[in-house]
């Protein structure tokens, strides 16, 4: 076999592991298959050069982003793109994502990853780790099928608390390079490295079941309202009555049921504020007689544009707007240089704004909300602004634009990671599922079934107090990272 043909047999295979990778995270949860699919190729790495180790990263790129989150197509349909072009627009996206564990892999390697087995194992994992913290913010961000997510039902859960996702991610990381150092130079300090590593995974399972947060008044009774509309038909004017019609029925039987928050999905109300402030009006009087609040999303005017925004009528009162907004979906990253191309392309383009101000938090009688909408949740420093003040988390979504694909499995894992890392519980409310109650230890206490109508009632505890997650957020793992890259840089130097 020649050497070009051994490349090519081994990004096939790459990719084929790369493709399993999803496996690990929600809904399958095959949380060890993470360490397996990523020692596999930091082990070929640790034996290749800088450039074949890039080639490397990217084949397992294009199979763990291809399979996982290549649902991004399903979006695309309902933006009016179809034909060759929404194929297009997903190669181009997962290609894009595959580039980061190529930028990962090459970098490990350039700063002398393949020189001995304690640099390997400790250079690898680094760069991991700190490409992925790239890629969390990098055009605002995109977190999905990041390795401390493939905890949130692993032993590492335990850690979650204390060094949030990255840390977890960190550990499986330096695990995954362990184990493929150990398989490439079996000797003392792999065999030390690894030991160490199985200590902090024993730390992680004693740390399980540790309460961080302490209760905060009396249980509450919540409800979460599925409308189930599909996203095809759910801005059509013809819905908006219907809609209203449902939502209304679906909260007055919550809240004769007990229910004192109810909550609505995001853009629950197809239509701006002024088209609805009847609707609105008359189902404030009935929340402030029930002494209830009712949140709902809706798309509300901004200067330039639109903001992706929650409303509270009833007892409780105030707003909140989107902050973090999702690239392409809701804003144009290189706005000068895509449009004319989009335009092109008969793209449409978004006009949301990110809200810039910090906005007021929702309450009702004791309960302090602290609102993500959609997209925000999948960032650890979004929930954070709302704390310490925030008892209670509350995630409106809209996962209709996916389909019955793996991303409404993956977005709930990675709400759960958020209520885990900070000790509160969360409540979900989504169009067409998955609708859930999410307890302080990220356990799902309820959940609506997917694509049906459906309300969610439950009792709920408030609770206050930090994790220290929740108190120092993901500085320490980076800046952590940062340093055992230059460690393992400075073994890799030739010793004089």
């Amino acid at each position: 076999m020649t050497p070009r043909a051994g490349t090519s047999t081994t990004c096939v295979v790459l990719v084929i592991v790369g493709a399993l990778m999803p496996l690990a995270f929600a809904p399958s949860a095959w949380w060890w298959l993470a360490i397996v699919a990523v020692a596999v190729l930091f082990y070929l790495c640790a034996t290749a050069g800088a450039s074949l180790s890039a080639l490397y990263g990217f084949a397992f790129g294009l199979g763990m982003f291809g399979a996982g989150v290549s649902w991004i197509h399903e979006s695309f349909q309902f933006s009016n793109v179809h034909g060759p072009i929404v194929w297009i627009l997903t190669g181009g996206f997962v290609a894009f994502l595959a580039g980061f564990p190529a930028l990962a892999c090459w970098a490990a390697v350039r700063l002398g990853a393949g020189t001995n087995s304690l640099s390997a194992a400790l250079l690898l994992p680094a760069t991991w780790l700190l490409v992925e913290w790239l890629r969390g913010w990098a055009l605002t961000g995109f977190t999905w099928l990041q390795l401390g997510y493939s905890q949130m039902d692993g032993p590492g859960s335990g850690l979650v608390p204390v060094v949030g996702s990255y840390g977890v991610g960190a550990l499986v990381a330096l695990t995954a390079g362990a184990l493929a150092a150990l398989a490439a130079h079996r000797n003392r300090a792999t065999a030390v490295t690894l030991t160490i590593v199985a200590v902090v995974w024993c730390v992680s399972v004693a740390l399980k079941g540790v309460a961080w947060t302490d209760p905060d008044g009396m249980p509450v009774r919540v409800a979460t309202i599925q409308g189930n509309y599909p996203q095809d038909s759910k801005w059509l004017a013809s819905n908006l009555a219907p809609t209203l019609a449902r939502y209304q029925a679906l909260s007055e039987q919550a809240i004769a049921a007990g229910a004192e928050l109810v909550v609505w999905p995001e853009t629950a109300v197809p239509s701006l504020p002024g088209r609805v402030r009847q609707f609105t009006d008359d189902l404030h009087r009935y929340a402030q007689t029930a002494n209830a609040t009712v949140i709902f999303g809706i798309v509300t005017r901004a200067s330039e544009g639109f903001h992706n925004s929650v409303l509270a009528v009833g007892v409780g009162q105030g707003s909140y707007h989107k902050r973090h907004l999702v690239p392409f979906g809701e804003y144009i990253p290189f706005r000068a240089l895509l449009l004319p191309l989009l335009r092109a392309m008969q793209v449409p383009v978004p006009q949301f704004i990110a809200a810039e101000a910090s906005n007021e938090l929702v309450q009702h009688g004791n309960l302090v909300l602290g609102i993500t909408i959609c997209y925000e949740a999948a960032f650890g420093a979004e929930v954070r602004r709302a704390l310490p003040r925030a008892n209670l988390l509350v995630n409106v979504s809209n996962d209709a634009w996916f389909g019955d694909t793996l991303a409404p499995h993956q977005h709930l894992q990675i709400t759960r990671m958020r209520a885990l890392e900070v000790g509160r519980a969360l409540v979900r409310a989504t169009n067409t599922g998955i609708s859930v109650v999410i307890g302080p230890a990220g356990e799902v206490v309820a959940r609506s079934p997917q694509f049906e109508t459906h309300v969610l009632n439950r009792s709920i505890q408030p609770l206050r107090g930090l994790t220290p997650y929740a108190r120092i957020g993901d500085w320490p793992s980076v800046v952590a990272m940062i340093l055992v890259l230059l460690v393992g840089a400075r073994l890799a130097r030739p010793q004089r």
